[in-house]
């Protein structure tokens, strides 16, 4: 049994953790399991954009609860598109019911009560909530009636989920960038959660021309991969697309174009850090399309989990 000073601390720490959410995310009633002696969270949203804030929500309570009072006191009017990283939870909405496991998603309409239900009996629940603003919504999907609390596990889960990583990260060179994706994000949930969406006769035609589009896309980027100046923008000139659809073209192999810009220049500044054993480090950074070194060597470490220099040495010996 708590004693009274545990219990208050226990108290400020769902106060604590009550208010963020409702920063952050609205208002939300929060329950957590007897058997839970410390609540464990955090709540993070460490890239605040106007209409389109990602934010990571980790926790060890049983249940998250938003009722119409709730709902109306905000009032919000948007949608969560909910990624479970990690952990499974149960999302519930207008009747409907989401079984959440590792890499599942699923939208939420913030206007309508809704219950969250985690299952952390051997982990903590690990979820990412991008905000889709419903006139932005309705107006991509052309005002089709969604589906909530549906799992979306189809073919472009994965490219959901590497987009919405991406802008948790901010790795978006710009706030116009960040607006393609979004809009990307919203083109893709169209075959998982539009109820009255029509049949295409075009699809083959259309995919077709798309998959030239994209591979288009990439001999200008390997063509232009040295330039530093080489953003999404010059490559959707080039290709003859809009920003938007390039980033939808990406979005569905699970990366965007500026993440595959710099993959690229990562895997060719590899190659050179063997091949040249004796040029500097700082001199391949710059011939490989960086122009930071400090920059470079962050990246190359995140990607191949080491430094410059431990690859040259291990490659080099061996």
């Amino acid at each position: 049994m708590f004693t009274s000073s545990a219990s208050q601390a226990m108290s400020s720490n769902i106060d604590s953790f009550i208010h963020k959410i409702t920063e952050l995310c609205g208002r939300y009633q929060m329950q957590h399991s007897a058997s839970t002696k410390t609540l464990q969270w955090s709540v993070e949203q460490p890239h605040a954009r106007e209409g389109s804030s990602c934010t990571r929500v980790i926790n060890n309570c049983s249940l998250m609860r938003r009722s119409d009072t709730d709902s109306r006191i905000d009032d919000h009017d948007y949608y969560f598109l909910v990624l479970q990283v990690a952990g499974s939870s149960v999302m519930e909405q207008d009747g409907a019911q989401a079984v959440l496991n590792s890499g599942d998603l699923t939208l939420i309409d913030s206007s309508r009560s809704s219950c969250f239900r985690f299952d952390v009996s051997s982990s903590l629940s690990d979820q990412l909530s991008l905000i889709l603003q419903r006139n932005q919504v309705e107006k991509i999907l052309g005002g089709q009636q969604l589906a909530v609390a549906r799992a979306i596990r189809g073919p472009y889960s994965s490219g959901l989920a590497a987009v919405m990583n991406e802008l948790y990260l901010n790795h978006i060179p710009s706030e116009e960038h960040a607006s393609a994706l979004i809009d990307a994000v919203i083109s893709m949930l169209r075959p998982e959660v539009c109820l009255d969406l029509p049949c295409s006769s075009h699809g083959d035609s259309l995919r077709s021309v798309n998959e030239k589009l994209l591979r288009k896309a990439k001999a200008v980027i390997e063509k232009q991969l040295l330039d530093p100046s080489l953003t999404p923008s010059i490559v959707a000139d080039q290709v003859g697309t809009s920003v938007r659809n390039l980033h939808r073209l990406f979005a569905k192999h699970n990366i965007t174009p500026a993440r595959y810009i710099i993959e690229s220049r990562l895997l060719k500044s590899a190659d050179r850090l063997v091949e040249k054993g004796d040029l500097a480090i700082s001199n391949i950074a710059l011939d490989s399309g960086f122009i930071d070194l400090s920059h470079f060597s962050r990246v190359f470490k995140a990607y191949f989990g080491e430094t410059p220099r431990e690859f040259r040495k291990k490659r080099v010996l061996s």
